[in-house]
């Protein structure tokens, strides 16, 4: 008999092994497949921009000889002697860098891409070892890799030429190492990860070390054996190291959040629909009270002790990274993307605490662990829809996106621009250079200049550091609801414009990366107006 339910114990812990390499492998699918297929957008365009000027410089300038790259207003974001760029994460446009050398300066949209997926199906895999030797059950791993592989938003994040997927991997590399200080090999890992992770996202690197902080004094005051050398020893190196970029890059002056607790609300409400989060915080509330309850536990200390040690240290430290990093994200302009990193530890705690709970109810209602396992699947993919709306359906929606070509209002320009035979077809970035000519428009230039190397006049860029003379531009393109058109239009009054009318649509943006919002196939019906642009006769 005891035979059996060990044969069987192994079965079914080999089936939630099986499974959870089928979900990774349908994530490095998801993350791969028609990578290419959207155009950048302004966002990725200043990354590609930034690693134009690398190649050149050395460093991510806003100035690379003729036109100025700028996305907002405001002198403080460069360097005015040396144009260097204030503020924005360096990694992610030294990684665009190395595909746009190979490619010769030509930048290929999956190419692009391509190292910051590879960042993210790194992470994946990685997240799965890494997890899996802080004794996280097989089952609650299978769960983990299916939110991991199902999540829609977290793709529309990832496959961009931006640093929400560099984190992962480093954050996984920094934590893990933290938990194993002391050995040589673990202190270098900690070290090189946190450097890589300050210059891929500051604020995502301090919030992380803040609950690196906070578990290390916790793990202090219930363990006087444990020591804090190690942890300082590497601390004082990567003070070190980061230091000059903090003092020169102003990284202490991002802007301010208008209301922190309202930012803070926000990002709940976002994790809530973009993270599972719903059912990650139903199910460890009963969990945990389930706990308390059963062990008889009578003192904080003794709560603090119980959680601390589950999973080698990890669990507790997981819980305050999911608190801690939208609460310091509060303090600076809300966005849900810059909180992405957390989604992967957030789906961690769901399958954490739904194995457990599973194991509960199958106790209480005396089934076998088998039955119980089943039936908590059907009620924990149940609750996901219900908390998570569309579930199915954006799964559906992203997957015809991955099988079709997408063509919005970058794309129309780039293709109005250079002349394609067919409109309705991807930029070909290798024969969309057009270094001569000259172009004023207000919104998306970065992703414009990335695809033909041409020449910007930019509104936020100072008019003096300009070599065009009295030279018109020879394409002025007005989107909608982006300012500047007094600007815009004053050059229509000085020169000769043949006005062209396009078929593409006049979006806010090239696409929209959140899942409300995000068009999974190209817009035909235009729901405002069509785009129009100037081009100058000679």
């Amino acid at each position: 008999m005891k035979t059996n339910k060990y044969t069987t114990h192994r079965m079914l812990s080999g089936m939630w092994t099986t499974l959870t390499v089928v979900f990774l492998t349908i994530f490095t699918i998801g993350m791969l497949k028609n990578l290419g297929n959207i155009a950048f957008w302004q966002d990725e365009g200043e990354t590609m921009q930034y690693a134009r000027t690398i190649l050149k410089y050395g460093y991510p300038s806003v100035f690379d000889g003729r036109s100025f790259i700028l996305l907002d207003t405001g002198d403080t974001q460069y360097d005015p002697k040396y144009y260097f760029k204030y503020w924005t994460p360096y990694l992610q446009s030294y990684v665009a860098a190395i595909p746009l050398l190979f490619n010769h300066g030509i930048a290929d949209t999956f190419l692009i891409r391509l190292p910051f997926a590879l960042f993210a199906i790194v992470g994946a895999w990685g997240s799965w070892m890494v997890f899996y030797r802080l004794g996280y059950p097989k089952f609650a791993l299978f769960l983990y890799s299916t939110l991991l592989a199902t999540s829609v938003q977290l793709y529309l994040y990832w496959r961009q030429a931006r640093h929400y997927a560099l984190q992962f991997p480093l954050a996984l590399g920094l934590v893990y190492s933290y938990l194993n200080l002391g050995k040589r090999k673990w202190n270098i890992l900690f070290i090189v990860s946190g450097f890589l992770f300050y210059h891929a996202y500051y604020p995502g690197f301090i919030a992380f070390y803040v609950a690196i902080t906070i578990h290390a004094i916790i793990r202090k005051y219930l363990d006087v054996k444990y020591s804090l050398k190690p942890l300082f020893s590497c601390t004082f190196m990567l003070f070190v190291l980061n230091f000059p970029a903090y003092f020169l890059l102003h990284h202490y002056a991002q802007r301010p959040s208008s209301n922190p607790l309202f930012a803070f609300t926000d990002y709940l409400l976002e994790l809530n629909y973009f993270a599972y989060f719903k059912i990650t915080a139903l199910s460890l509330i009963i969990v945990i009270l389930y706990f308390l309850k059963s062990e008889k536990l009578t003192n904080f200390k003794q709560i603090l002790n119980s959680l601390l040690c589950s999973h080698k240290y990890s669990l507790i430290l997981f819980l305050l990274i999911v608190g801690i990093v939208p609460s310091i994200s509060s303090f600076g302009v809300q966005n849900p993307r810059y909180i992405s990193i957390v989604f992967p530890f957030a789906f961690l705690l769901a399958g954490t605490s739904w194995k457990k709970l599973v194991e509960l109810i199958s106790i209480k209602l005396s089934i076998s662990n088998v039955g119980g396992k089943i039936i908590g699947l059907i009620i924990f993919f149940l609750l996901v829809n219900i908390s998570h709306p569309g579930f199915p359906s954006q799964i559906k929606q992203f997957y015809g996106e991955l099988n079709n070509v997408y063509i919005g209002p970058v794309t129309g320009i780039v293709n109005t621009i250079t002349g394609v035979e067919k409109p309705q077809q991807r930029i070909n970035a290798a024969s969309s250079l057009r270094p001569d000519l000259l172009i004023a428009t207000n919104f998306e230039n970065a992703a414009l200049y990335g695809y033909m190397n041409n020449q910007l006049l930019s509104y936020f860029g100072p008019a003096d550091k300009y070599k065009y003379g009295i030279r018109l531009p020879d394409w002025v393109i007005i989107r909608k609801d982006w300012g500047q058109e007094e600007y815009l239009r004053s050059f229509l009054e000085k020169g000769n414009y043949e006005k062209i009318k396009t078929d593409y649509c006049d979006l806010p943006y090239e696409n929209v990366y959140l899942v409300r919002t995000h068009n999974f196939k190209t817009v035909i019906d235009c729901p405002d107006s069509k785009l129009t642009l100037y081009k100058l006769i000679k």
